[in-house]
């Protein structure tokens, strides 16, 4: 611990702050930390910038909020970096709180059945159909409907994009021919 000065009392009297500086601390107080889906492989990790005296209740929404999925669905969890069990994030808790230091990696399970149905019959990503079945108000089979026609969406923007460079090239081809 260390104690910093922070008011002058009358008489000569100092006040002082007590600080505890946990080992792997960083300075600016704001830690980089990633989330992992864990039940989900694909699905690509998260950075996010926290304070480490922020609770991470907030974090946890603005998670799952980014990624299109239901807050009730999912489950954070650290593990000790030496292995061990794993402990779930209490969202009352700060980064300080749980000792996490800059890179640490939380662990996200979804459990959304809906949502792995969709995955499943569509054949998309976790996040496609999370997002499929937010804009469809939670209802499957609408959102099988929508992750089709986006998956048709994107496969014709790519054919267009592959016959545009084709074009460029050819063009490109015939220049240098000149």
């Amino acid at each position: 611990k260390e104690c910093i000065p922070i008011q002058q009392g009358g008489e000569g009297g100092v006040t002082y702050l007590a600080v505890e500086v946990n080992e792997g601390a960083v300075a600016t107080g704001i830690l980089s930390l990633v989330l992992r889906v864990e039940s989900h492989p694909q699905c690509p990790d998260v950075r996010m910038q926290w304070k480490v005296s922020q609770a991470l209740a907030k974090l946890k929404e603005n998670y799952t909020s980014a990624q299109h999925i239901r807050l009730e669905k999912c489950s954070f969890a650290t593990r000790p970096k030496g292995g061990g069990e794993a402990k779930l994030v209490d969202g009352d808790k700060t980064p300080s709180d749980l000792g996490l230091a800059d890179g640490d990696v939380i662990y996200v399970t979804v459990s959304d059945s809906d949502a792995d149905a969709v995955v499943k019959k569509a054949g998309c990503t976790l996040l496609e159909a999370c997002e499929a079945l937010e804009k469809n108000e939670f209802q499957p089979r609408l959102a099988l409907k929508n992750v089709a026609s986006i998956q048709q969406a994107r496969a014709a923007a790519a054919k267009k994009a592959a016959q545009e460079a084709e074009k460029q090239a050819e063009a490109q081809q015939r220049q240098q021919d000149l």
